[in-house]
């Protein structure tokens, strides 16, 4: 399948429960905000809701984010550098196996150039 044929937002289970998530979150930040709002003190809104008073000033300041700030970021991996080479083999229809035997010999024989080089 080639990436393009790919959906883009597919909501998967992991993505839904991280929406959900976030909705919570936002939802306690409303609640601490409007309680602010109310004229009730950190203090007291943390009597009250139960969260500590590190987490309502968290929730109180204009630069909160509810994402985790490594949500949805990708890590180089071992395959990263060939990346698109498997896409193009995997939209060929070849499989996953003969692909990873590929890269392997390639491998091997970058690793012989290396080694004649030097």
């Amino acid at each position: 399948m080639p990436e393009e044929d790919i959906p883009k937002n597919s909501d998967d289970k992991r993505c839904r429960e991280h929406k959900e998530a976030i909705q919570k979150i936002m939802d306690r930040v409303k609640e601490v905000r409007a309680l602010q709002k109310e004229g009730y003190s950190i203090r007291k809104i943390a009597d009250k809701t139960g969260y500590t008073k590190k987490t309502i000033k968290n929730y109180l300041s204009p630069n909160f984010n509810p994402i985790h700030g490594q949500y949805d970021v990708q890590r180089p991996g071992k395959l990263s550098p060939f990346r698109n080479e498997v896409i193009a083999l995997r939209a060929k229809g070849i499989p996953y196996k003969d692909i990873h035997t590929s890269l392997r010999k390639k491998d091997i024989q970058d690793q012989k150039l290396l080694l004649d080089n030097s």
